[in-house]
């Protein structure tokens, strides 16, 4: 949880997860690029090359472009290939719950009956199960903004 001015940015450390990945593909794609039985000539290097660095580029642009903003307006939640601003109005509450087929992931409720996943905040596997995580902690400060700030706007 990051504090700037007017806006709290809520994220898991699970964010690294994707860019970690894109390492270790890159690693593995540059590395074939210079096995001669795979890659004998320069063309096919430098398509191993290029294949490494897009791997690691878009894994790592995926993996740390997802947070949930908050501000005074509501709540922006980008997600991999998403991005979702809600006013506070439109939205019921937040809670750590299943999503499709997303465990433990913070799900908002939205006041149409409706629901959207936050994937900056989910609790890793080693964690689910356990009442109070830093995840949890995190929907509980959404779900205080969300009533000071509907309140705010009702008076």
């Amino acid at each position: 949880m990051e504090q700037g001015i007017d806006q709290t940015r809520f994220r898991s450390g699970s964010r690294w997860t994707l860019p970690l990945l894109g390492v270790f593909l890159a690693f593995v794609w540059g590395s074939q690029a210079f096995r001669a039985s795979v890659a004998p000539d320069t063309g096919s290097k430098i398509a191993f090359v290029l294949l490494a660095v897009a791997s690691f580029a878009w894994l790592a642009w995926a993996g740390l472009r997802i947070v949930v903003i908050a501000d005074k307006s509501g709540v922006a939640i980008r997600n991999r290939f998403s991005t979702r601003k809600l006013s506070w109005h439109d939205i019921a509450g937040f809670r750590l719950g299943r999503y499709k087929l997303l465990n433990d992931v913070c799900v908002v409720d939205l006041k149409d009956g409706s629901s959207t996943p936050a994937l900056a905040i989910a609790v890793p596997k080693i964690n689910q199960g356990q009442e109070v995580t830093s995840q949890s902690r995190m929907v509980d400060e959404l779900n205080a903004l969300l009533a000071r700030y509907e309140g705010a706007d009702d008076a």
